[in-house]
């Protein structure tokens, strides 16, 4: 399987190190990775990084992902524009502005992991990342996934429409499942894991 996998900022920076036992885990049973880095502005500082390294693609500048998004307003007019007036829900409203960001660069990565010739698209966090997920998911019409972690999840960050579009969605522990259960419709809690 061909995996576009979005991260906040891992191989860059120091927070994400616990994920490269999974990327690793993820190349050991065969399957391709892509992963996309949503913040490449820090600096490299993991010793043990080159094979996800040679699997980055970082994101382009404000410039491109902005013209990416007006060519889809451009191809799909209905569909893009109904997916950045969801983001009006957003709250508080200022993280609206997040999420619109993050979406334009969902339209860019969408784009691209068709090209590339993705199967899925995983996300890790339920907040920004997985916003970007959810919208190259919408421009591409690959399937999409989230890991949702703990801070992320209190932030409810269209946690609703993001359990509810993407194909599954893991929790990285019971208490923080129950804890999205308290917070979003038990419906959205269907795809759950």
């Amino acid at each position: 399987m061909r995996i576009v996998y979005i991260t906040r900022q891992l191989p860059f920076g120091r927070d994400e190190a616990f994920l490269v036992p999974e990327i690793e885990a993820l190349l050991g049973d065969g399957h391709e990775l892509l992963v996309v880095p949503q913040v490449s502005r820090r600096p490299l500082v993991h010793d043990d990084i080159a094979a996800v390294l040679a699997r980055t693609r970082v994101l382009p500048g404000a410039g491109v992902i902005a013209l990416a998004a007006l060519v889809q307003v451009g191809r799909e007019p209905g569909p893009t524009l109904r997916s950045f007036w969801g983001l009006r829900r957003t709250r508080p409203h200022w993280r609206g502005l997040l999420n619109a960001r993050a979406a334009a660069q969902g339209v860019w990565v969408g784009r691209m992991a068709q090209s590339w010739g993705a199967d899925h698209i995983h996300a890790h966090w339920a907040d920004l990342t997985a916003t970007l997920a959810m919208q190259a998911s919408q421009t591409s019409g690959i399937p999409w996934s989230f890991t949702a972690h703990r801070f992320d999840i209190v932030r409810n960050n269209l946690l609703t429409e993001k359990l509810r579009s993407a194909r599954f969605a893991r929790f990285i522990a019971r208490e923080t499942l129950a804890l999205a259960a308290r917070l979003v419709p038990p419906s959205a809690m269907a795809r759950t894991m």
